[in-house]
């Protein structure tokens, strides 16, 4: 599995809690040239969604997200969350059909979206964004293409991805290997037996404290979900 499947399983575990959620057939956005190939500068400051950064504390965090809510996964591993009041590069989580929910489908829908952000030992190791689009599975994804320009701005053009369909960014360090990524894209769920389309963004740190098995802990199980 590659890294930017990784980080989207390991978003999808996470904003997993409705059991109406389930992953749709993936649908093809194009063929993004590999990391392999591609020859552009590696960004040159760090990455970030809107000033949140891999390694700070949580009280950096909910110092721009005061509305999120935190709670403790384990000694080490805490998650902090928030469904609604989120925005990024002019999306949206949705108001009124979800406050509260106007149906079984908007009830997963909206426990999809939102931001979510995962620390270990208070130092920030990933953070999603998730933006409902609509129930269509072929819908034209023109907000990836609003997400790219704006980072597209600030770290010039992607390291990967068409910059419409797909972007992402690295950093790496000097052994020139990938230390943090982020991405955006759109994935497809079934939810309540219908469609749904949502723009992910995601900022991922590749080189957190490492288990016996030579991975994240959080991400032995999102290794094992197909995407």
């Amino acid at each position: 599995m590659n890294l930017k499947a990784l980080g989207l399983a390991s978003a999808a575990i996470l904003f997993s809690s409705s059991p109406m959620l389930t992953q749709a057939r993936k649908q093809p956005i194009g063929e993004p040239k590999s990391r392999q190939q591609s020859k552009l500068a590696v960004a040159p400051i760090p990455l970030e969604i809107k000033s949140d950064r891999i390694g700070e504390t949580i009280a950096q965090f909910t110092a721009h997200h005061p509305n999120a809510k935190c709670k403790e996964e384990s000694v080490d591993i805490r998650t902090c969350s928030q469904r609604a009041g989120v925005s990024l590069a002019g999306l949206t989580t949705m108001g009124t059909s979800c406050d509260p929910p106007t149906s079984r489908y908007f009830d997963g829908v909206c426990g999809t979206e939102g931001l979510i952000a995962r620390f270990s030992k208070d130092k920030l190791k990933d953070l999603t964004y998730r933006f409902y689009v609509n129930e269509a599975i072929n819908y034209p994804q023109s907000n990836i293409l609003e997400i790219c320009r704006a980072f597209t701005t600030k770290y010039g053009r992607p390291d990967d991805g068409d910059g419409i369909h797909t972007c992402d960014w690295d950093m790496k360090n000097k052994d020139d290997e990938i230390e943090q990524f982020l991405s955006a894209t759109t994935q497809h769920f079934k939810i309540a037996g219908k469609d749904a389309a949502f723009t992910t963004i995601f900022l991922f740190d590749v080189s957190p404290s490492k288990d016996s098995l030579g991975m994240p802990r959080w991400q032995l199980g999102a290794s094992c979900l197909s995407l």
